[in-house]
């Protein structure tokens, strides 16, 4: 057990027989679109299965609207920024438009790094700063590449 890949019948016949409950990764909930329930998925799954408790959820949920917002202002700006110069070499962009949208945008930047520190999902909060390892036990062979 603790293998990779779906668990055989056996396996899961063990569990049941002593009464022990695999972990789950939360699924997202339902009031997210597709893409933000795709980063909901994105993050849920590069993390251990327990590390959002149920309590957790809904500021997970918000970094998910965040980030998506976030890149939706990205493209906008981008989409901007790319305009070719017109026959007397000016670029025509609303100022005040591309004034509101990179404000929108380094909110949303601001919202993401605060919820992700809050979650305990950054660099910060995932690196021993003695070390500078990774808090997690991961193999030890890694560790040891890693010296090198």
């Amino acid at each position: 057990m603790g293998d990779r890949g779906r668990q055989s019948a056996a396996e899961v016949a063990h569990l049941a027989e002593n009464n022990v409950i695999p972990l789950k990764r939360p699924c997202a909930p339902a009031e997210l679109t597709d893409e933000q329930a795709e980063e909901w998925h994105k993050i849920t799954d590069s993390l251990p299965a327990d590390w959002f408790p149920k309590e957790t959820w809904p500021v997970l949920a918000q970094l998910c609207r965040h980030i998506t917002r976030a890149r939706r202002f990205a493209a906008l700006l981008q989409d901007m920024e790319a305009q070719k110069p017109g026959e007397d070499g000016k670029v025509d962009i609303d100022l005040k438009l591309y004034r509101d949208l990179s404000r929108s945008e380094e909110e949303q930047s601001r919202a993401i790094a605060s919820l992700s520190t809050k979650l305990r999902i950054t660099n910060q909060a995932t690196v021993d700063k003695r070390t500078n390892r990774n808090k997690g036990s991961g193999p030890s062979w890694d560790h040891q590449r890693n010296a090198r």
